[in-house]
């Protein structure tokens, strides 16, 4: 092998550790995000399963893995065996553990409120695709890995394939971070909700997101306590005897609860002039006996 050549696969070797180390160490520091390091929480709390107390048992398991890898490595005292070793140790700790890190958000939940249901607890779709998309990259990684160990395969390609193993984990190792920014929800949420001058009287619109009417001073208690889920024309308020009316009814986010309200209690209420369920307004009303035991009535609990 000529000077020229050794030092290539020298260099190739120095960025391929040099990535795949660099992933580690971000991919650890992922899993003590919580300040939960060192601390082994025991998997089964009294909620049931909680999948998040993973991280630092994983943190723990990888980080071991390392340790044993360059003490085997020490041991060996062959410079090629060493190199070969180190990185194929950080490469499998990096797609390991960058799975282990999108796996609980596979079976995160949220809650709403359902009329008839009452509390329902659901799945997220978007982190189930999110999660599923992350597993087959992984899974076409590991595919071209080992479709590169062929004796026939050039080195360049052999080597290029570790490293887009490792840079894909890298880069979806902070993505992650997007999901827990970001809201939960696929409902619609305006980026200036503090401002007062986009609140307007209430238009019976399904879908509508509801607002607290506070004073102009209080715009900060302009919060959005839940959306319109249905229009009702024979509402029998509870609180009057059970006498017939209009009401609406909406399924609380900032309160939790299903909530109704008769049409003269949703003056105390707002919604914004820019909310997409006033562009292509349902305005229809349906028939119903009256609340369910469960349901709140009132505008506020």
């Amino acid at each position: 092998m000529s000077d020229r050549r050794r030092l290539e696969v020298v260099a190739a070797r120095i960025t391929i550790g040099a990535a795949a180390a660099f992933t580690g160490l971000v991919l650890l520091w992922h899993f003590g995000f919580d300040d939960a390091t060192w601390s082994l929480p025991p998997p089964i709390t009294r909620g049931g399963w909680d999948a998040f107390s993973l991280y630092p048992w994983a943190e723990l398991l990888l980080v071991s893995l390392v340790v044993a890898a360059l003490l085997a490595a020490v041991l060996l005292r062959k410079r090629f065996a060493v190199s070969k070793m180190i990185t194929a140790t950080l490469i499998a700790v990096v797609l390991v553990g960058a799975m282990i890190v999108y796996a609980p958000l596979a079976g995160v939940t949220i809650r709403r409120m359902d009329r008839v249901l009452g509390s329902v607890e659901e799945p997220l779709p978007g982190f189930r695709f999110f999660v599923a998309l992350f597993v087959i990259t992984l899974a076409a990684n590991g595919v071209l890995i080992i479709a590169t160990r062929t004796k026939h395969t050039p080195d360049l390609a052999r080597r290029t394939a570790a490293v887009a193993a490792v840079v894909t984990s890298a880069i979806y190792l902070h993505l992650f971070w997007v999901c827990l920014v970001f809201p939960f929800s696929d409902q619609w949420w305006p980026d200036d909700w503090e401002r007062a001058d986009r609140i307007g009287p209430v238009r019976l619109c399904r879908g509508a997101t509801l607002w607290e009417a506070g004073p102009p001073r209080y715009r900060h208690r302009r919060l959005p306590i839940g959306r319109i889920d249905d229009l009702w024309l024979n509402f029998a308020d509870p609180r009057t005897g059970g006498r017939r009316e209009r009401a609406i009814s909406y399924a609380g986010t900032f309160y939790e609860g299903y909530f109704w309200l008769t049409l003269s209690e949703t003056g105390q209420l707002r919604v914004r002039l820019d909310d997409p369920a006033l562009a292509d307004c349902d305005g229809t009303w349906r028939r119903e006996r009256g609340p369910a035991k469960w349901h709140k009535v009132g505008v506020l609990p």
